[in-house]
């Protein structure tokens, strides 16, 4: 009786262990089975996600990008625009003087030269004092350089000054030569200050016109204003050393060949008036200008 209460009570304690393991089987179970799944869907989506988002990516940025440099055409951007300084307020203009009113007295030779200036473009342009203006064998004493003259008598370094946007700007000139100074020493000006005015005309080009030679005739000794001839030295010496700094600016010395061995005016260049060239004066100028112009400019 004793042994069967006993192998009861052991059969009893097994019983209460299996179901013990039984609960636990149970209860862990579960959760590796959910881990298992939920781990097996997620990485699987993951992978099916990441395939399918690179192809699709993939195909649509080749076909989008194909499609549109194929069918597209990329127009370049527009050039910027260039602003030209206005000439009249370039610098500082000269003060007025008895003999010299300012440009406004050139108001309608300009607008005939405007004229000129636009149906002669990509030419030589020749501006100046009356010493340009009279050179009336220019184009035959320049060929076969195409040049126009836009001369005006009278004058100053001022007034080529205040109209070159109007006069040298349209004209895109391939080159320009310049002779003026003598009238602004004779109307009473300095040296120093037809020299600072004269930079403002190199300066103003070189803004309005980059890369436009510019070639500076030196001024000449005139018979008429021998008086003056040491201001236009001084004149011509500042010029000359200015050019040697610019290598858009040529100056062109012709004394040499004007004056005599002692740098005397030579009346025989002259008409009746001694300020102004005759034929064999210009002859003279061309001797020296022409050779200067051919070099450079005929390539």
């Amino acid at each position: 009786m004793k042994k069967s209460i006993f192998e009861m009570r052991i059969k009893a304690i097994a019983l209460t262990l299996v179901a013990s393991l039984v609960i636990s089987c149970a209860a862990v179970m579960p959760v590796r089975a959910e881990g298992e799944e939920n781990g097996g869907s997620t990485g699987q989506q993951t992978e099916l996600t990441g395939d399918q988002t690179g192809s699709q990516t993939d195909s649509q940025t080749g076909d989008q990008s194909g499609s549109q440099t194929g069918d597209q055409t990329v127009t370049p951007p527009a050039p910027a625009k260039v602003s030209i300084p206005s000439s009249k307020s370039y610098g500082k203009q000269y003060k007025k003087k008895k003999k010299y009113k300012g440009p406004s007295k050139w108001a309608k030779t300009i607008k005939t030269l405007e004229k000129r200036s636009k149906s002669n473009q990509g030419k030589v342009i020749f501006i100046g004092s009356s010493s340009i203006r009279k050179w009336s064998t220019l184009s035959k004493d320049m060929a076969p350089l195409e040049v126009v003259n836009l001369g005006f008598g009278g004058s100053t370094v001022n007034d080529s000054v205040y109209y070159a946007d109007r006069l040298i700007v349209p004209a895109k000139p391939k080159a320009i030569v310049f002779y003026a100074g003598t009238n602004d020493i004779a109307y009473g000006y300095s040296p120093t200050v037809v020299y600072n005015r004269t930079i403002d005309f190199i300066t103003y080009i070189h803004k309005a016109l980059p890369d436009t030679p510019i070639y500076y005739i030196e001024q000449t000794r005139q018979p008429k204003r021998n008086k003056y001839w040491k201001k236009m030295k001084k004149l011509n010496s500042k010029v000359y050393k200015y050019s040697k700094s610019d290598p858009l600016v040529t100056y062109i010395a012709t004394h040499q060949a004007l004056n005599t061995k002692k740098d005397k005016a030579q009346k025989k260049y002259f008409v009746k008036d001694k300020l102004h060239f005759n034929k064999k004066g210009y002859a003279k100028w061309t001797s020296v200008i022409k050779p200067v112009l051919h070099r450079d400019l005929l390539k």
